[in-house]
């Protein structure tokens, strides 16, 4: 690989890497503010339910082993960050993994913060996992950013210390 190629390639995860940081710095003020008041019976936004939406393709997708279901929302460019693999994964990464983990869940708690035409989804995704004794539930915890109904990056982390799921539908889910 000449220099040339190296250095763009290099820009490239550092815009990527940027986007990311963006995306983490939205959530974590949307975060610390405290809760508005709740719509009249509990009804989602428009986004939230779009994007719950999105969040449940990819999700099946994956469950189902469909690369071209996950093709279909992750943008060209795409880059996913996990603490535990240090690189971030690319595009064709991504779909691999997704296909390999086939990991079906309920997603908790989106949000979706929307700026200057970047959507910040954030969500905890309980998996559901064959254990030997029975089953067992982990926590992961996601965080998208989406631009023009295609995933940009996504930034999956296991919580040390995560709430337990609700035991009935709130109605926010």
């Amino acid at each position: 690989m000449t220099s040339t190629a190296q250095t763009q390639v290099t820009r490239r995860r550092i815009r990527r890497l940027a986007c990311l940081c963006a995306a983490l710095a939205y959530a974590s003020c949307a975060a610390a503010l405290p809760p508005g008041p709740n719509p009249p019976g509990g009804t989602a936004t428009r986004a939230v339910v779009e994007y719950a939406g999105f969040e449940a393709q990819l999700l099946e997708g994956g469950h189902r082993g469909d690369p071209a279901a996950l093709e279909a929302l992750l943008a060209e460019d795409f880059a996913g960050f996990a603490p535990a693999n240090g690189e971030p994964a690319d595009r064709a990464q991504f779909i691999a993994a997704a296909i390999r983990r086939r990991e079906t869940g309920r997603i908790h708690g989106l949000a979706v913060l929307e700026r200057d035409g970047l959507q910040v989804v954030s969500f905890l995704l309980q998996l559901d996992r064959a254990a030997p004794r029975g089953s067992r539930a982990e926590s992961v915890y996601i965080v998208d950013l989406w631009r023009q109904q295609r995933l940009l990056a996504r930034y999956r982390s296991t919580p040390r210390h995560s709430p337990p799921p609700p035991s009935a539908p709130s109605g926010r889910d």
